[in-house]
């Protein structure tokens, strides 16, 4: 800090984009970014892949660091190059407490990344269920999809998650929804051979078509 103290800019960059903010921001180092921020660094900066501190503390998990940059204006709608929100990372990571921070402030719950997927298909392909509990709670869409059509029942699907996908069942997922190229998500799990997710939607779908014939 006596280099701060001296003169030296807070906004200095490592090859990867990288501020000292950024690092503070992974590594949880409070009183360091605190200092940083104090100094002038910039809340929302990005590195060459459009990522900002908030992205990297909410993927970490440290809902102390993601309430300091909320407090210094973190944009928490950002996304990285591809799309990701920090609720994105968090639902990644199945970091639950940080979630409840950025759906408390205001984050968009089904924000889209460049290919669709909103942070409950995100929490569903990696079979987080309580990130998915908690998004479905606060109202997050059962029934989004993906440019390709995958809503988070198809993701799901293709994983082999069958706990989450008695989840989103009860949630109102629609096991006959089928993706752009004609797949329901029971087509999906019948080709990956997942027999218990087979078992559980081959139930639901065919009380579906008796009811609908």
């Amino acid at each position: 800090m006596l280099l701060l103290d001296k003169g030296a800019s807070p906004h200095v960059t490592a090859k990867n984009g990288y501020t000292p903010l950024h690092i503070a921001a992974k590594k949880k180092q409070m009183q360091i970014a605190t200092t940083l921020l104090n100094y002038g660094a910039e809340t929302n900066i990005l590195t060459k892949q459009g990522v900002t501190p908030l992205h990297l503390a909410a993927q970490e998990g440290h809902a102390d660091m993601v309430t300091l940059l909320l407090n210094k204006q973190a944009n928490i709608h950002v996304g990285t190059k591809n799309g990701l929100t920090p609720l994105h990372l968090a639902a990644q990571e199945d970091k639950v407490n940080v979630a409840e921070i950025l759906a408390k402030e205001g984050a968009n719950l089904d924000a889209q990344t460049k290919l669709g997927y909103t942070p409950l298909i995100v929490a569903c392909h990696y079979g987080n269920i309580k990130m998915v509990n908690f998004l479905l709670s606060h109202g997050a869409c059962v029934t989004a999809k993906t440019k390709n059509g995958y809503t988070p029942l198809h993701q799901a699907a293709q994983q082999g998650h069958t706990h989450i996908i008695n989840v989103l069942l009860q949630n109102g997922a629609k096991p006959n929804a089928t993706t752009t190229n004609g797949n329901t998500a029971l087509a999906i799990a019948r080709r990956l051979g997942y027999i218990s997710v087979v078992d559980t939607l081959k139930v639901v779908t065919e009380e579906i078509i008796t009811t609908t014939t």
